[in-house]
This record gives structure tokens, C-alpha cells and sequence, in this order.
């Protein structure tokens, strides 16, 4: 048939596949939960800005919550170096709100970096990296709290303590797509007796609670995990 005597009516059907394939290619990886937070009951987030950074509104929707008044101050830290050898260190920190619960929840966090070298010449150098991550979160009479620090394969891994009690929290690494970020696409938090939940920091995010998360953790545990989800390396700035 000629292509002049297509009906106008099967036009839009011949666009559809191109279209479709189209938003497949830019559509953003996301994590893959794990089988046993997947049913679990998932805090989505909503108006999320791709950006970061001290001149980004980062303000976000997470379930019935909302994180605001994101503060961030990245901190120049000290160096010192002679002959081949160099030691560095920098810090960041960032504050925040968790509103909609039934208190205000003030969210704290600082990222420690120290790193040492020492050049053997030729291209070749010996050095150690070490990182940990802190947030805490209180609401005027609660209070809970998130320690990491990076494993030897360069993995953040630590526990999750929103009311208490320590749960370990490790990375997960599966995507539905291709993810060629360096950092896990999210964390699980597990309990001695089972799974507790899990976190997506792909953006713009997810938290999963499991039925053995108790109804008096979940608040906390939203706000410390909106701080590990705002997490970003710290970088350099001049004083």
C-alpha cells in the first residue's frame, strides 16, 4: 500500500514502539529489593531534585513524610606531606528536617575521609583510605543513630540503631538496568531474628519496612535513613 494511503487512524499506532523504546533508554536504573523486604511496606519518594549539592533545594516527599531545610557545609580539612609521602583528610556534614511525623525530627550527619600515600616513584605508590559515616536523628525524647565506615573492599557497611536496638546494615548491588555508579544502589538492615528493611540511594529513592520492623522504630528509622540517602563524598573546598 502506498504510503500516502495509510489511514490516518494507524499513524499514532506505528509511533508507539519508538516511543516506548525511547523512554526505556532514559529511564534511570533502579534498585532491585531483596526478596524478603520486596512485600515489606514502601516509603516512596516523590519531587525529588536529580541535583545536589549547597545551592540545591533538596527538599523531597517520603511517604506520609517530607524532608527539609537540607544544610549542607563542606569542611576544607588539614594536609600535610614531605618527601614522597602525603596524609589528607576532609569532612562534610549536613543537617535536616523529617516533618509529617508526630514530632519534628532534626537529622545530623558528618563524613570522615583520611587518606595517605606515599609515591615509590616510577608511577607506583602505596596508600589506605579510610571513610565512616554518622547520622543521628532526635525528635526532643527519642533518638536513634547510623554508623558506617568503609570495609575492605571499599563498602560502607555498619548498623542502623533508630530506637535502640543495632541492626546490621550491608549493601545491595542489584538493578533492574545496567548501574555504573560506584556506590551499592542501596542498604538492607537485619535483625538477629530476620530482615528489617532496605533503602534505595539511587535517586530518587525508596524505603522498605518488613512486618518485624515495630511501629515505634519506623519513624526514626525514616529519618536516619533520609540522611544516609542524602549522603555525598566529601570534596575540598578553600577556606
Amino acid at each position: 500500500m502506498p504510503a500516502s494511503s495509510i489511514p490516518v487512524k494507524s499513524i499514532p499506532s506505528l509511533l508507539i514502539p519508538a516511543s516506548l523504546i525511547l523512554l526505556a533508554a532514559c529511564a534511570q536504573p533502579r534498585m532491585v529489593p531483596p526478596d524478603d523486604v520486596a512485600k515489606g511496606t514502601v516509603l516512596e519518594v516523590k519531587n525529588r531534585s536529580s541535583a545536589s549539592g549547597a545551592l540545591i533545594k533538596e527538599d523531597f516527599e517520603l511517604g506520609p513524610y517530607k524532608v527539609a531545610k537540607v544544610d549542607r557545609s563542606w569542611i576544607h580539612g588539614k594536609g600535610s606531606g614531605f618527601g614522597g609521602y602525603s596524609d589528607k583528610s576532609s569532612k562534610a556534614t549536613y543537617s535536616y528536617d523529617l516533618q509529617g511525623g508526630a514530632q519534628a525530627w532534626k537529622g545530623n550527619c558528618a563524613l570522615t575521609k583520611d587518606e595517605k600515600n606515599f609515591k615509590l616513584g616510577k608511577g607506583m605508590s602505596l596508600g589506605e583510605s579510610k571513610a565512616g559515616l554518622s547520622c543521628g536523628c532526635a525528635d526532643g525524647s527519642r533518638s536513634g543513630r547510623i554508623e558506617l565506615t568503609r570495609n575492605a573492599s571499599g563498602e560502607f557497611e555498619g548498623s542502623l540503631s533508630p530506637a535502640g536496638t543495632a541492626y546490621a546494615l550491608r549493601p545491595v548491588k542489584e538493578t533492574d538496568r545496567k548501574y555504573f555508579g560506584g556506590e551499592p544502589a542501596g542498604y538492607r538492615f537485619d535483625g538477629t531474628d530476620g530482615p528489617r528493611g532496605a533503602v534505595e540511594m539511587l535517586k530518587p529513592g525508596r524505603i522498605w519496612f518488613t512486618e518485624k520492623m515495630a511501629e515505634s522504630e519506623r519513624e526514626p528509622g525514616a529519618c536516619l535513613l533520609a540522611g544516609l540517602m542524602l549522603y555525598m563524598e566529601p570534596r575540598d573546598q578553600d577556606d
